[in-house]
């Protein structure tokens, strides 16, 4: 019985954690790009990615709160729990994308001085906050909780096709 609830465990583990790992290696990617444009870019980037991570986990850690709960309403087989927690998982993407995007507005000319960045840089650490997480949050929201709501549901390939479509379109 073990071995079949570690397998299970792997087979919903696995496209997370792969996920994870593309995410990882883009960032050292776009790292090593952008530290080819010099250092001010490169401060520029990184000042705002301690600040990106923290709402992004925010992000994460709202759709997997609406993965368990669908995932208890799958193993019940209660399938108007099912459509009922999906619909309201789509409007809560897009009202805490929608307030993500405020916060982002608000803090990003604050950002670069509480971090303590030089006033050189101030200009485009803002612009970039705002490029990277404007319209970008809820795209992100709706990308991180509708692979987890159809992973819930047992499907095994519209997650990742759907991940596909969404990271396709993303700046």
């Amino acid at each position: 019985m073990e071995r079949a609830v570690l397998g299970m465990l792997f087979s919903l583990a696995w496209p997370t954690i792969l996920e994870s790992l593309l995410e990882t290696i883009l960032q050292y990617v776009d790292t090593a790009m952008v530290g080819r444009l010099g250092a001010q870019a490169t401060a520029t980037v990184s000042l705002t990615a301690t600040y990106t991570w923290l709402i992004q986990s925010v992000i994460t850690a709202v759709g997997i709160g609406f993965l368990s709960y669908i995932a208890i309403a799958v193993g019940e087989k209660n399938q108007k729990k099912i459509q009922s927690a999906s619909r309201l998982a789509i409007w809560f993407a897009v009202i805490v994308g929608m307030v993500l995007m405020g916060i982002t507005m608000w803090m990003a000319p604050r950002m670069p001085v509480w971090m303590g960045a030089d006033p050189a840089i101030h200009a485009d650490a803002s612009r970039y906050f705002i490029f990277i997480n404007f319209l970008f949050l809820l795209f992100l929201l709706i990308a991180r909780i509708c692979p987890l709501l159809t992973s819930g549901s047992r499907s095994r390939t519209l997650p990742h096709f759907f991940c596909f479509l969404i990271h396709a379109h993303l700046p």
